[in-house]
């Protein structure tokens, strides 16, 4: 009687699953090692967009002293010959050439966090009744130098120019990119705001003056006066020995909305909005009439 030889081999079917389950496992290989590199590639190019320029919508944030803990980046004072070649390029701007941070400069989240702190802790309590910014905050900057100038040569010639806008409050800042200083500042505040007196602005006007640091040393300068003697904006607190102001110019608009129709009455109400715009700048000569 023969015997049947008895293969030694798996089965032509258990080879082909074999194949199968191996193409599979190599395919889910292949797709997540490509999501792992596009996941990379994002992060790079998100971290490009922070360090440069760009628009985003930031939540309440903790503090400033939290948010830039851990980080090596010291802030310095402008020196005064610095703060003066600052505002004379300011008042000659003319051809401007945006650029990445350079060592020493304020990357766009610090300059974000700079620019919102200024707002909470000086201009808020100092103008507007809200002592801080509700509601979602949009905020766009960028980085920029005047085309004159070497971002890497002079890197307190370039400028942080940050934009935050939420429900009420409508700000532009030039932030120096070394120092954090608020050098031009332009808020325009559509909620309720308190009585200014003459005091209350020539306060705000010391305080930023003094934010600089250069002495105690000044003197106030005014446009004009009315003919009830009121001094009319902008005002002028002259500081340090190089000729340099900080200037205050604030006033009042209404704005009367839309028509709204009472349809059980027929009568027509009009409702107005008060908008109120502050500056504070740098300049070298006040502008008198």
């Amino acid at each position: 009687m023969k015997l049947r030889k008895t293969s030694q081999f798996p089965s032509k079917s258990f080879g082909g699953s074999f194949i199968n389950f191996l193409g599979i496992m190599s395919a889910f290989a292949i797709a997540f090692g490509g999501w792992f590199l596009v996941q990379r590639s994002l992060d790079r190019e998100k971290e490009s967009l922070l360090e440069g320029g760009g628009l985003v919508a930031l939540p309440q944030t903790e503090s400033l002293e939290a948010a830039v803990a851990g980080e090596s980046f010291e802030l310095r004072q402008l020196t005064e010959d610095e703060l003066l070649q600052i505002v004379q390029s300011m008042e000659h701007k003319g051809e401007i050439r945006p650029h990445e941070p350079v060592q020493g400069q304020l990357t766009m989240a610090q300059a974000f966090d700079y620019g919102r702190v200024w707002l909470e802790d000086y201009f808020l309590p100092h103008f507007c009744a809200s002592d801080s910014l509700d509601g979602e905050l949009r905020v766009s900057g960028y980085l920029w130098s005047p085309e004159t100038a070497g971002a890497g040569e002079e890197p307190w010639l370039s400028y942080w120019t940050v934009s935050f806008i939420c429900q009420d409050i409508d700000a532009s800042l030039l932030i120096s990119a070394v120092s954090g200083q608020i050098l031009d500042a332009e808020v325009t505040c559509s909620g309720p705001v308190p009585y200014q007196s003459g005091e209350d602005f020539l306060e705000a006007l010391a305080d930023y003056a003094f934010s600089f640091d250069l002495g105690e040393d000044c003197s106030i300068v005014y446009s004009e006066e009315t003919d009830s003697g009121a001094k009319k904006m902008p005002w002028y607190w002259s500081f340090g020995t190089s000729g340099i102001y900080a200037a205050l110019d604030a006033g009042s608009t209404y704005i009367v909305s839309d028509a709204v129709e009472d349809k059980s009455t027929g009568t027509v109400t009009y409702t107005d909005r008060e908008y109120f715009k502050v500056r504070l700048y740098l300049c070298l000569e006040p502008e008198i009439p």
